[in-house]
């Protein structure tokens, strides 16, 4: 894609509905050179009829001397970006296993930046949850280029299935939820897809996968006429793990996944791509 100079480029139009007195606001999030690349400058420019209550110097994760706004001589505001602009954590991985009467949970942190750390919430039902711990950020400061990694024991577990999050916050106030992990009551015997979500997916699907030893799992992708379209190979941990997959090369459709373990054993699930 290239971009003329003073030529308008509309990325998306954005309609709501309602009161138009309503406290309503827009948030932009920018990726930029996300995916690599030279271009380091960013605009977006918001144009509004009534009801627009953003806050336009919130626009942005706040990083000094890069993100800036402006206002266009018809009054129109706009926010520009040099740089690039990154989400506080990168989690490689989350997971968790049965040890005895308390369940404990694993996490890796690729990169941190401007982190305080981990809140851990639990539910029984997958809807409600609540805080059972804090992990303080391992990282100097909040910041770290280095794999990092974290544990936490939760000796008071009941019910017969438990599910827990993260909620990573940053220093500055902000805050992140994780990907969800379940575990049962009874550790796993077999290696099983719990499930996948988001399940239709678009672009990343997470896999919860039980497995019950450490393994290296090779993962296929079967289209309905049998043509394996993907196959990558996958580290679980004992126990539940989530682990994220990129699917968006998939052409829209209904696939098999197929993961095999180590030692040949089997487990499949459904997954609808849009």
């Amino acid at each position: 894609m290239s971009w003329t100079a003073g030529t308008e480029f509309i990325g998306a139009t954005v309609t709501f509905q309602g009161n138009p007195s309503a406290a309503a606001q827009v948030r932009v999030v920018d990726y930029t050179n996300y995916g690599g690349g030279t271009n380091s400058n960013t605009y977006y420019a918001i144009t509004s009829t009534a009801g627009d209550r953003t806050d336009y110097a919130s626009l942005f994760y706040q990083n000094a001397g890069v993100s800036t706004t402006g206002t266009y001589g018809n009054a129109d505001q706009f926010v520009r970006t040099d740089g690039n602009i990154t989400l506080p954590v990168g989690l490689l991985s989350f997971n968790g296993y049965k040890d005895g009467t308390r369940n404990q949970l694993r996490w890796i942190t690729s990169t941190e930046q401007n982190n305080l750390g981990f809140e851990v919430q639990r539910s029984l039902d997958g809807v409600n949850y609540s805080s059972i711990g804090f992990v303080n950020s391992l990282a100097n400061g909040g910041n770290s280029s280095i794999q990092l990694n974290y544990a936490f024991t939760d000796n008071n577990v009941t019910g017969t299935k438990q599910f827990y999050r993260l909620r990573q916050a940053d220093l500055s106030g902000g805050s992140k939820l994780s990907n969800i992990v379940v575990l049962k009551s009874d550790k796993p015997t077999l290696i099983t897809i719990d499930g996948m979500f988001p399940n239709p997916a678009t672009t990343v699907v997470n896999l919860m996968i039980s497995s019950p030893v450490k393994d290296k799992l090779t993962m296929t992708v079967v289209d309905m006429s049998g043509r394996t379209m993907m196959q990558r190979s996958l580290n679980v941990e004992t126990g539940s793990n989530t682990l994220p997959v990129d699917v968006s090369g998939l052409a829209g459709g209904t696939y098999m996944v197929r993961m095999i373990s180590s030692t040949g054993e089997v487990t499949t699930g459904k997954l609808v791509k849009q």
